[in-house]
């Protein structure tokens, strides 16, 4: 995932359009940590933490035990979570625009709630410095993957409405459950990443209101819906 932090960032850094993007940043910043229900949110994943941090190795033992889920579902997920999903969100984001406003707009929107999710991971990452149950770093807290797949979820769910978001969601929850299969992260770095990609992206969401679904992008929600709803059915 830290692979495509600066790619993202110099997308943010290149696009202009109708947003201010250094005080849409600081006013996403706000939201994302001083709306009341991201405060219940985070008041509610740090009591599930503390709860649940005895129980990480027993959690992690139960989804080997019991096969959550097969090898070939684990991989993909596993390429949701760390590259696939991001460039490919960022591509239909762009495509479902008609206008050169909206493109901008909206790609500042999500590229800058991606990367900020992202900085504040790492920056959690080194600053807990927990080491992962495979033993490979001490980069366990909390999971990218999972926060990154949330705050994609947030994105959608404001660009393409609670159907899509829907999907995101639920796709988001099982990256998470792969992070535990995979033996890459603790169920409590899974809880912390979904919470924090969840406040940030629903932070953002808040603050982002130029543009956004007037008639021209309404006509778009469709054709992005098509593209998410076949393989499913």
């Amino acid at each position: 995932m830290k692979k495509i932090a600066i790619p993202i960032f110099i997308c943010v850094a290149s696009l202009s359009g109708e947003l201010d993007i250094e005080k849409f940043i600081r006013k996403g910043i706000r939201q994302s940590y001083s709306s009341r229900a991201n405060i219940q949110l985070v008041a509610i994943s740090s009591l599930s933490i503390i709860a649940s941090n005895n129980y990480d190795d027993d959690i992690r033992q139960w989804s080997k035990k019991h096969l959550i889920m097969s090898d070939k579902l684990s991989n993909l997920l596993d390429l949701y979570g760390g590259f696939w999903a991001y460039p490919s969100f960022l591509s239909i984001v762009a495509s479902s625009s008609n206008t050169k406003e909206q493109k901008t707009d909206k790609l500042l929107f999500a590229s800058s709630t991606l990367g900020i999710t992202i900085a504040t991971t790492y920056l959690l990452k080194i600053t807990t410095h927990r080491l992962r149950p495979d033993k490979s770093n001490w980069r366990s807290f909390p999971s990218g993957h999972t926060s990154g797949s949330f705050a994609l979820a947030a994105i959608g769910k404001k660009l393409y409405g609670k159907d899509i978001g829907g999907l995101l969601y639920a796709v988001a929850s099982f990256v998470g459950a792969q992070r535990v299969y995979s033996n890459k992260h603790w169920f409590t770095d899974v809880i912390a990443g979904a919470t924090l990609g969840t406040i940030i992206g629903r932070g953002f969401s808040s603050a982002f209101h130029p543009l956004e679904m007037n008639f021209s992008d309404k006509e778009a929600l469709p054709e992005v819906y098509f593209h998410f709803s076949v393989p499913i059915h």
